[in-house]
């Protein structure tokens, strides 16, 4: 639980070694291990190539911590005061969607603040879902009735012009038949999880 909230945290800054720990000798290659007496100090990472350029098997290694100096976890307390992953105790109406919960924002974050964020990316997930579900019904359904465009190629002339107009169409034809059936899909699990919004819909 530990790990996977410190997992949460992105901002990051570099550590850098005292530089005079670095002696910058230029060591031979191959390099079995970057220690203090081959590598010195470029820019933000420790390297083995010379000042003059890398060369074909130089090792370069930089390190960072995280560089909060505070966080906010909305999770369970445990015996020993560590934080677990709290449980709801209900069960999902479908498999896979979470039951516990387990969060973790940087800085002191208010329970209002800290609801918000989580609804907004929640939300954003739910949208980026929503459009990728949409593309694929699409995709589909046009992949469907791709061999059509290409059947007026055999005839002469006009033939391949008649293609295109009517791969246009058919791609028209498959956005308005995607959109509709991913309504319908749509209204099908708003009427699982909550019918008030679902019936609007299949109506």
């Amino acid at each position: 639980a530990a790990a996977a909230q410190m997992g949460m945290l992105r901002s990051e800054r570099t550590l850098a070694p005292p530089a005079e720990s670095l002696r910058g000798a230029v060591p031979a290659l191959p390099i079995a291990a970057l220690t203090p007496q081959n590598s010195r100090w470029e820019r933000d990472a420790a390297t083995s190539a010379p000042a003059s350029g890398a060369r074909i098997g130089d090792v370069r290694v930089s390190w960072s911590v995280n560089a909060a100096d505070s966080a906010s976890v909305l999770a369970a307390v445990g015996a020993t005061g560590v934080m677990l992953p709290w449980r709801s105790g209900v069960t999902a109406k479908v498999a896979g969607l979470a039951s516990t919960v387990n969060k973790l924002q940087e800085g002191a974050v208010s329970l209002d603040l800290f609801f918000s964020n989580l609804h907004d990316e929640i939300n954003g997930r739910v949208w980026a879902l929503r459009f990728v579900s949409l593309l694929l019904f699409w995709l589909s359904f046009f992949l469907f009735v791709r061999p059509l465009s290409i059947a007026p190629d055999i005839i002469p002339c006009i033939g391949p012009a008649l293609g295109d107009l009517a791969g246009c169409l058919l791609g028209f034809a498959s956005l308005v038949a995607a959109v509709s059936t991913f309504l319908f899909v749509t209204a099908l699990c708003w009427l699982w999880f909550r019918p008030a919004v679902g019936v609007p819909l299949l109506l």
